[in-house]
């Protein structure tokens, strides 16, 4: 048995579009279609108003007699034609611009006594698309009777390492880590090194094996294309080292910045500094997998602190970390290419901030705790320049 393929296009009386509109389910349906066969050649049109049968639509056909004439109204519907350019973003589509694409004439030819006006709903004014700058707004040619709107959609694909831009253009991925021009450049230097510190030590939790904490995470925002990470110096309270915000930017986009204490630049060491990038990268990241990845594992385990913190974030985020202590002192001997020779004092340099106030960090040994504060305030904090003890060297100072 042979089959036969036919296209069909619906056109309705209105500048958007209803969903799923189908030959069986032309219910409250106002407009035309048409049904094409295998070789695109136009074989039935027909006219419906609110989902019933109001007439044909024919090609302008001069061969029709007098008799056909009379039996019929003719007259002449205009189509406003439209192709809507869509972007994948995280493979959901995203409309860029539309662009017009012209207009076209036909006859639409009716039975006057059915009380059917070919012309109703139809629109004079200039077409708004809704997508802001880039909607084309041409006025219809018919401005007695308007017209009918015709939406086609396009979407660009891009090759990998590549996004769509604005333009529907492909072009070559920015890093999704925006280096703010209060930045220095020996902070410069410490997050480019973190970055590309990739040898693997740990098994880090919830991340991909044989990976170094510092590298996944930053490489993880450069990858991505709707979270972005902004690291910059400004002025906090000389009890903050640094602080980490996330920002939501709207339609599944979010910003995390990390804010670095401009005293604490100039009072710590750069080891100290390291420290800091990858703790506060660690927020950024721990709020993006909960944005991201709302039902793995690792965003239940993050919903169990928040339950057992009074959903206080910060705190929820802190008792989390004791799970990357460890993770976070292998990548920063890493960074420092194990100058100290010692994976303890990296270690102790693990634990700070907030994290000194968990449960875990109280539970420790009493000699324990001060090796982990001696090795903090040896290194400098931003209430606190570092000491003679510390390990490291100040090159932003």
């Amino acid at each position: 048995m042979g089959f036969e393929f036919f296209a069909v296009k619906f056109l309705e009386k209105s500048d958007s579009y209803s969903e799923n509109i189908s030959l069986l389910n032309l219910k409250d349906f106002n407009g035309k279609y048409y049904i094409y066969d295998s070789q695109a050649n136009k074989i039935l049109a027909k006219m419906y108003s609110n989902g019933t049968l109001v007439g044909e639509v024919n090609e302008v056909d001069k061969t029709k007699n007098v008799k056909q004439k009379m039996e019929e109204e003719c007259v002449i519907v205009t189509t406003q034609h439209y192709t809507e350019i869509y972007a994948l973003r995280d493979g959901e589509p995203e409309l860029l611009y539309v662009v017009y694409e012209g207009y076209t004439e036909e006859e639409v030819c009716v039975d006057p006594n059915n009380g059917y006006d070919p012309y109703e709903g139809a629109t004079t004014g200039g077409n708004d698309t809704g997508v802001g700058s880039t909607s084309p707004e041409e006025e219809c040619p018919d401005t007695v009777h308007g017209c009918y709107y015709e939406f086609k959609e396009e979407v660009v694909e891009c090759p990998e390492g590549y996004s769509v831009d604005e333009n529907g253009n492909c072009v070559e991925m920015d890093d999704d880590i925006t280096i703010d021009p209060s930045v220095p450049e020996c902070l410069e230097e410490i997050i480019n090194d973190l970055k590309t510190k990739s040898k693997n030590i740990y098994i880090v939790p919830g991340l991909p094996l044989n990976t170094n904490l510092s590298s996944i995470i930053l490489n993880l925002f450069e990858s991505s294309s709707n979270h972005n990470l902004e690291i910059k110096i400004g002025n906090l309270s000389s009890s903050k080292n640094a602080v980490t915000v996330p920002t939501s930017l709207g339609n599944g986009e979010f910003k995390y910045t990390i804010t670095l204490n401009q005293l604490f630049l100039q009072n710590a060491t750069d080891l100290a500094v390291a420290r800091t990038i990858i703790h506060e990268s660690l927020h950024a990241h721990l709020s993006h997998m909960y944005q991201d990845q709302p039902f793995t594992d690792f965003s239940s385990r993050i919903r169990y602190h928040l339950a057992q913190n009074g959903y206080n974030t910060n705190d929820a985020q802190h008792e989390m970390f004791v799970e990357f202590t460890e993770a976070m002192a292998y990548s920063l001997q890493e960074w420092d290419n194990n100058s100290i020779g010692s994976y303890d004092y990296y270690y102790y340099l693990s634990w700070s901030g907030d994290m000194l106030q968990t449960n875990d960090f109280e539970h420790f040994p009493e000699a324990f705790k001060k090796a982990i504060t001696d090795a903090n305030i040896a290194e400098g904090q931003a209430n606190a320049a570092s000491t003679t003890n510390a390990k490291g060297s100040n090159n932003c100072r």
